[in-house]
């Protein structure tokens, strides 16, 4: 079981799936992803975490995990201490989005208004404390900006929701809305990488819009929880650097830009 701590659909769920046949072939038995939503990821952790150390449960950690251990040291699970490490997946980068039709087209009329507006813009998030969250909170403090923050399910409900104009902007990682920006229901308006993404080079990175300090990019990667056997995490540690290396994951990986 791959746990994923967001909801179907999102890009935690999509980029998985990518890889789960392949590494069920290489196992010898399916690998099978298993959603369980809720509190920026915390409740998939949590499961995995109390499960048996056996190998037969398995997180899919990110970004967003250590970010809430750093936020939140009392939570009921300890990321540095209740897992064991396997390997790291992908990592993927960052943009932010309005709807197609906003009135906010640029990142610069987005910051101008949320400067002159106090509290007027809302910001969605997967989440408290995850990656989606923390990259709000991060580009408010840097931009000096301010908005109410509404925290979803994950991903796919929250893009759902910027598309219908119940919220404002949001961050989030390229694939969970490349799609969508093809299609022009939403718009990416900057992003957090150190230079232009190839797919979306008309996008300004917010680092050449004066803010150097916004660069940042997510990544997911796998774990068991701790006291799982050394043989086990041998096993499952080289089936899985041995299902990322494939030529056929390498190019469905890139081909959802992460």
């Amino acid at each position: 079981n791959l746990v994923v701590g967001f909801a179907a659909g999102g890009e935690t769920d999509i980029v998985v799936r990518a890889m789960n046949d392949k590494l069920g072939e290489k196992l010898g038995q399916p690998a099978d992803v298993r959603n369980k939503a809720g509190a920026g990821g915390l409740v998939g952790a949590e499961f995995v975490a109390k499960s048996k150390p056996d190998g037969y449960n398995l997180l899919t950690l990110s970004l967003s995990h250590i970010l809430r251990q750093a936020a939140d040291p009392q939570m009921p699970v300890n990321v540095l201490k209740d897992f064991d490490p396997l390997c790291r997946y992908v990592t993927q980068p960052l943009v932010v989005v309005v709807k197609g039709d906003s009135s906010h087209k640029t990142i610069e009329e987005l910051i101008e208004f949320g400067r002159r507006n106090p509290g007027k813009l809302s910001f969605g998030s997967p989440g408290v404390g995850s990656l989606g969250h923390f990259s709000g909170e991060y580009f408010k403090a840097t931009t000096k900006i301010t908005y109410k923050h509404v925290p979803f399910q994950g991903s796919a409900p929250l893009t759902t929701a910027l598309m219908g104009g119940h919220i404002d902007f949001l961050i989030t990682a390229l694939p969970a809305v490349v799609g969508k920006l093809a299609s022009g229901e939403l718009k990416a308006i900057a992003s957090f990488e150190g230079g232009r993404l190839e797919k979306i080079k008309e996008v300004p990175t917010l680092k050449e819009k004066g803010y150097p300090d916004l660069v940042l990019h997510g990544w997911f990667g796998y774990v068991a929880p701790a006291g799982t056997p050394k043989d086990i995490l041998d096993k499952l540690g080289q089936a899985m650097r041995d299902t990322i290396r494939d030529p056929a994951i390498v190019a469905a990986v890139r081909k959802m830009d992460f």
